[in-house]
């Protein structure tokens, strides 16, 4: 049929779901690894280790691998890696034992054959170029993010170009049976897995609502976000698995139920049913829906940022009010702009000064990328952004078309806001859970640090400044008053809020009482095994109850045995300002001024810490070995 794609399709049976990689026997749900998200810092954390994995021979032994938001930047480019040139050892580096790093290995220059390449990258001017192009309707708002995703992460390893995009497949197999079914179709459209090895892979993200149809002023004023539904991606299908028919009922529409092949994702709903072999004829989509999709999207943090747009927004007019004023006056603008801005430092008090400090350092490297750009001056780059500045940021969310899935079709589509999924469950815990994945390791690459002695606070809650909120939500411990600032985190509860605190005294015991603050005695690792529990009354991602599954919970730490055995010009290059946060560095703005760029430095050391952690836990070694 004309502008149609034929694909597969996986329609949901109430609470059972159908995982293809499950019931065509190619995965066995025995052992599955999450990485959290946390932006270049996750990334750096889940290079070492994916590093350790290789090198401990166990990858194989792995059957999945989920990943949110910077987690999916490692995960995306371990899995899709097309250069064949660049060997696993390169990619991930091998060990190192602290006692052997040097500062002179650490501040080299990152090669480009290495996952961490991207996190020392300027992020930032790769958003401010998309940016000047999307001023100059020469992209649309929705690409700015995710196109910087593949410009700056993916392209050094073959997996993203913006010119020439690709679908992403499984395998070779999987492509040439498409192609089949679809003769406007080549293999030259499409990328794959292309080594044998690789766990399967799922990136999950948020869906937010209808685009245009979400008040997100109402949403400002009251500080929360909506009810958020998960998403995945992996290499042979993308979708919901449940259908999220009360999420959006005040819209009168639905989505999820099932899923559907990658390459036919993003188009209008189907008008005709399933076919007997399984298969549906689908409208096809106006642009091609790559795994670079997949993960920007995952990563699109900045969707929780929007109760801070009012502010920014306030304060970027009256900087307007400055830059009029130096037009009017035929003053050099370029020169005296960052100079009006800087100013305006001085009249900012309280505790909005550390917030808006932050915004004057960034608006110095803007102009600097905008500079570097060449595509319009600083002061019209500026201008025009905040004349438009609504219309954007109200854009930027990633969009795509969606419908429930149905073995009848004719369903009703529109198109929706997605987000980061860390802005409902942060490390793909739930994504295993659904599939009965029977032993998981969780690793948790947060930038908070954990303080078993400070998580209860005595009156049945939980202090969310000395635990990571994800894990907290797991077990049914929501912040109270849900903001943009931590996401929806209050529907994610799977496991018996009874068996938090074993988890917790675990990582006390681990912590020890001679560590000092900054380190702990050994690395905080703890092995449970949990049943799944979720609240009669709000189930929300449709896991089974009552199962059990053993789940390997690995706190990002600093063990002191590690920290000690490293030789003193590393400790002392420990101590300079770049490394105060280490190895909590902030998702956004670690480097002042900065996006998620971090130094070759900051990058290196943590992924040798993470390796090191893996490759010296007992727990984590023997369950492995298992």
């Amino acid at each position: 049929m004309a502008n149609t794609f034929k694909s597969r399709v996986w329609v949901s049976e109430g609470n059972r779901y159908r995982f293809e990689e499950i019931e065509s026997g190619r995965v066995k749900p025995d052992l599955g690894i999450c990485f959290s998200g946390g932006g270049t810092r996750a990334m750096a954390a889940a290079m070492g280790q994916l590093r350790a994995v290789c090198a401990m021979n166990r990858l194989a032994a792995v059957d999945y691998i989920a990943c949110v938001s910077g987690g999916s930047w490692a995960s995306t480019i371990f899995t899709y890696i097309q250069d064949d040139a660049i060997s696993d050892q390169a990619l991930v580096g091998t060990p190192t034992a602290p006692e052997s790093i040097t500062v002179e290995a650490l501040t080299a220059p990152m090669p480009e054959t290495c996952l961490g390449y991207g996190a020392t990258c300027n992020f930032l001017c790769a958003i401010v170029k998309n940016l000047c192009l999307c001023l100059k309707d020469a992209l649309s708002a929705d690409r700015v993010w995710i196109d910087a995703v593949g410009q700056t992460l993916f392209a050094p390893f073959g997996i993203s170009d913006t010119a020439t995009p690709c679908y992403y497949s499984l395998n070779q197999e999987a492509v040439d049976r498409i192609v089949a079914a679809n003769p406007t179709l080549s293999q030259n459209d499409f990328i794959w897995v292309r080594r044998e090895n690789r766990p399967y892979l799922v990136v999950n993200s948020a869906m937010v609502g209808p685009s245009g149809k979400i008040d997100h002023k109402k949403m400002r004023q009251n500080g929360l976000f909506p009810d958020l539904v998960g998403f995945e991606y992996t290499p042979l299908y993308v979708g919901s698995p449940a259908e999220n028919r009360s999420a959006f009922s005040e819209y009168d529409l639905s989505a999820g139920n099932g899923f559907i092949e990658p390459f036919a994702f993003g188009g209008p709903a189907p008008s005709g049913p399933v076919a007997p072999d399984g298969t549906q004829e689908v409208p096809m989509p106006a642009e091609k829906f790559t795994i670079t999709d997949a993960s920007g999207t995952s990563s699109a943090a900045y969707g929780y940022t929007v109760a801070v747009i009012d502010h920014i927004l306030g304060f970027a007019r009256s900087v307007k009010g400055d830059l009029d004023r130096i037009q009017e006056k035929s003053l050099d603008a370029a020169a005296v702009a960052p100079e009006a801005v800087r100013g305006r430092q001085m009249l900012i008090a309280g505790d909005q000064k550390q917030f808006f400090g932050g915004v004057f350092d960034l608006l110095e490297h803007i102009h600097d990328c905008v500079k570097q750009a060449g595509i319009m001056p600083w002061w019209r780059f500026l201008l025009e952004f905040i004349d438009q500045a609504e219309n954007i940021l109200a854009g930027l969310l990633p969009q795509q078309t969606c419908w429930p899935v149905t073995r009848e079709g004719g369903q009703q589509g529109a198109d929706f806001d997605f987000t980061d999924g860390g802005n409902m469950e942060n490390y793909g815990i739930i994504s295993l859970l659904l599939r009965g994945v029977e032993t998981i390791v969780v690793y948790i690459n947060t930038s908070t640090k954990m303080e078993p002695g400070r998580v209860f606070n005595g009156t049945g809650g939980i202090d969310f400044k000395y635990i990571d909120s994800t894990l907290a939500s797991l077990f049914g411990y929501a912040p109270k008053g849900l903001s943009h600032f931590t996401g929806n985190l209050g529907h994610n509860q799977v496991f018996d809020p009874a068996e938090l605190k074993a988890v917790v005294d675990d990582f006390a015991a681990c912590m020890g009482d001679g560590a000092s603050g900054k380190t702990c005695r050994e690395p905080l690792v703890s092995v449970q095994t949990h049943t799944t529990k979720t609240p009669a009354e709000d189930n929300w991602w449709g896991v089974e109850n009552g199962r059990r599954v053993q789940v390997c919970w690995v706190y990002l730490s600093t063990p002191e045995s590690w920290y000690h055995a490293l030789a003193e010009p590393v400790q002392g290059l420990m101590k300079e300002k770049e490394f105060s946060d280490f190895p909590f560095y902030r998702t956004i703005g670690e480097d002042d001024g900065q996006l998620v760029m971090l130094s070759p430095e900051q990058v290196r050391l943590l992924a040798h810490l993470t390796c090191w952690t893996t490759m010296n836990s007992e727990k984590i070694k023997s369950l492995f070995a298992h």
